[in-house]
């Protein structure tokens, strides 16, 4: 178990998935009902890897619990649209 921080809260979580030949995995919490991708953002001048945190809709559980979540295509476009903002590291 480890700990994350999202939106202020620390939630306990467990790694379920980490797709092969993607930059991220799959968390989901003690109780099952929350689930995270986490992934990587290159920022700044020398393409530093940032961890990001994205909790997952209902929707995309319900597609991730059915088979059809393409865990590495979600986040690569969260890091796209991530990068398109300018987001900084989080906290």
């Amino acid at each position: 178990m480890e700990t994350i921080d999202y939106d202020g809260v620390s939630y306990s979580v467990r790694e379920v998935a980490r797709p092969e030949g993607w930059s991220c995995r799959l968390l989901v919490t003690d109780d099952g009902a929350t689930y995270f991708l986490e992934y990587l953002v290159s920022v700044g001048p020398y393409k530093i890897d940032v961890a990001r945190i994205h909790k997952l809709s209902a929707e995309e559980v319900r597609a991730y619990t059915a088979g059809g979540l393409r865990l590495g295509e979600l986040a690569r476009q969260l890091a796209e649209t991530s990068k398109s903002q300018g987001a900084a590291p989080a906290d």
